[in-house]
């Protein structure tokens, strides 16, 4: 891969390949390692499904995403939510209406 976009750490991609046998792999391809990981260490992937000159293949991140621990929901984009239309009633527990 080398020269490729995805050439790039914590980046891959994965080409649909010909079965030489039965059990073959559908694809085949490389993943750049952005750090050093255990042995048993579980690396979160995320893939995107594309087409390339080379036929189908799977274009990989590595999904290092974590949530923010300092974030807190916005109290007007909650409220904004709560009152948004919902196809085929409402939910929310102080409707007048009684149907």
């Amino acid at each position: 891969m080398s020269g490729t976009y995805a050439d790039k750490p914590g980046k891959g991609a994965i080409f649909s390949t010909e079965k030489k046998h039965e059990k073959g792999p559908d694809y085949k391809g490389n993943l750049i390692l952005d750090r050093d990981y255990k042995a048993g260490e579980a690396v979160k992937l995320a893939g995107w499904q594309k087409t390339s000159r080379r036929g189908p293949m799977v274009s990989l991140s590595i999904d290092a995403w974590k949530p923010d621990p300092d974030w807190k929901p916005d109290p007007d984009k909650q409220r904004e939510r709560e009152n948004t239309y919902r196809p085929g009633g409402s939910t929310r527990i102080d409707d007048d209406l009684p149907f």
